[in-house]
């Protein structure tokens, strides 16, 4: 392959990258803060069908996106593992805990939405504590929603690790502008520390999330216009 089809070849994948993350950050802002907010209302006022049609397609969504990470680091190895082979691992095992724990999350949200279908279809007499049934649903639910919780926080916490350490990979390949991969590894460094938060049960500081908020716009639009640094893909040798 020649040089500059080398780099028309990496700058598509650039591109594909930068689509992949913007695809992730919006798909996850939509599922976490709108789709998924009846079904964590109180009370749920959804019918059983509506709520596990919702949660399937929620739990398929939310396993796509967790794999968008594992994706950009298969899509960019021959960029990234020939130097660094031990670091891009890393990422991509991190990556791969995340799916995995994912995927125990949308375990944990198929319980929960077992208790309220079940709870809702119950005689308030044949639940236990039948004077205070409401109270026993509630409580019921809640424990199963902080499980959840505690599994999604620990999905986001170690797939934020997993993108802090793609960002890392780039720094050192000096594939994108320093200002710029300098940034992105600040904003995910406190993404970091601000989902580590709430395996404390800590509320999470959403200013820490502000600069990670930027930075998913900016890398991705500047991977699909500028691609990677062209000279510096040469430096590596890479060739896909």
């Amino acid at each position: 392959m020649t040089a500059a089809n080398s780099t028309a070849t990496n700058n598509k994948v650039a591109k594909f990258i930068g689509a992949l993350l913007l695809v992730q950050m919006f798909a996850g802002i939509w599922l976490n803060f709108f789709f998924y907010k009846p079904i964590f209302a109180e009370p749920v006022q959804l019918s059983d069908e509506k709520i596990q049609l919702m949660v399937g397609f929620g739990v398929l969504l939310a396993f796509f996106l967790s794999a968008i990470n594992f994706a950009v680091c298969l899509v960019s190895k021959p960029l990234l593992f020939g130097r660094f082979q031990k670091h891009f691992i890393c990422a991509l095992s991190l990556a791969a805990i995340a799916l995995c724990l994912t995927a125990m999350e949308g375990n944990k949200l198929s319980e929960l939405t077992a208790w309220i279908i079940y709870a809702n279809n119950q005689a308030p007499d044949s639940l236990p504590l039948m004077g205070e049934s409401s109270l026993f649903k509630e409580y019921v639910r809640h424990i199963l929603a902080t499980g959840r919780n505690k599994t999604h926080f620990m999905a986001i916490f170690v797939s934020s690790l997993s993108i802090l350490l793609f960002y890392t990979l780039l720094l050192r390949t000096r594939l994108l502008p320093a200002p710029l991969i300098y940034f992105a590894v600040t904003a995910c460094s406190l993404q970091v520390i601000a989902v580590g938060h709430a395996q404390f049960g800590l509320t999470i500081p959403v200013l820490l999330q502000v600069p990670l908020a930027i930075n998913q716009l900016v890398i991705p639009i500047y991977l699909i216009i500028k691609g990677f640094n062209q000279d510096q893909q040469r430096a590596l040798g890479a060739e896909i």
